[in-house]
């Protein structure tokens, strides 16, 4: 008897059959008064399997992991499994005040850190508006 159960997948749904093939990658996303800033921990990613898209104010940041430990020809019993191997997908939707032809990303530590410099808003005009009765 096995303690475990093996993940049986007889789903004929494509929609969801492709959703078990490809994960989601974490990410943080934050904003400061000048940049709006994704960060995404990528151990385990090379660069030519890692791609970043802006494109109609959607960030896709699209890759793959590849298990090394899974081709040294042992078999495997795993205790936990939760690091995610194989394709994944994030995609976030940017706001509009971003200056996406400035985007930069770059590798820091292992971490992709992607930074949008804000559109430069000068000081905003405040109206009072006189409310008649």
């Amino acid at each position: 008897m096995s303690l475990f159960k093996k993940n049986q997948n007889n789903n004929k749904d494509p929609i969801k059959n492709l959703i078990a093939k490809e994960g989601e990658l974490a990410v943080d996303v934050f904003q400061t008064e000048k940049e709006f800033w994704v960060i995404a921990p990528l151990a385990g990613v090379e660069l030519e399997n890692l791609k970043v898209v802006a494109e109609n104010d959607i960030l896709t940041i699209q890759g793959e992991r590849k298990n090394i430990f899974e081709d040294d020809g042992e078999k495997k019993v795993y205790i936990l499994k939760e690091v995610f191997w194989g394709p994944f997908v994030k995609r976030i939707v940017l706001p509009k005040d971003l200056e996406i032809s400035k985007i930069k990303a770059q590798i820091q530590k292992g971490f992709l850190v992607i930074k949008i410099p804000k559109k430069n808003s000068e000081k905003k005009e405040v109206i009072n508006v006189e409310i008649k009765t």
